[in-house]
């Protein structure tokens, strides 16, 4: 996998237009790694599931940017 591009590198004026929908669930262990991969793009909303570990806690250290909805468990679709 390619490293991604330094913080100080400018944002391309087309990333600038693009905004990045993640959802997770549980996903604490995978937040370095997207932390690394988005942290050029402005435009970065994370919708939490309902996640049951540190993933709410730790998004603000990897994504910074992020802005951050929550469904709660009683929303969280339930396989029907």
């Amino acid at each position: 996998m390619q490293d991604p591009l330094p913080v100080t590198s400018p944002v391309d004026p087309a990333l600038q237009r693009v905004t990045v929908l993640v959802v997770t669930y549980n996903s604490a262990h995978c937040l370095p790694a997207l932390g690394r991969s988005l942290q050029r793009l402005p435009w970065v909303t994370v919708i939490d599931n309902a996640s049951a570990d540190d993933t709410l806690a730790r998004l603000p250290q990897h994504l910074p940017q992020a802005r951050v909805l929550r469904v709660p468990l009683d929303q969280v679709a339930q396989g029907q």
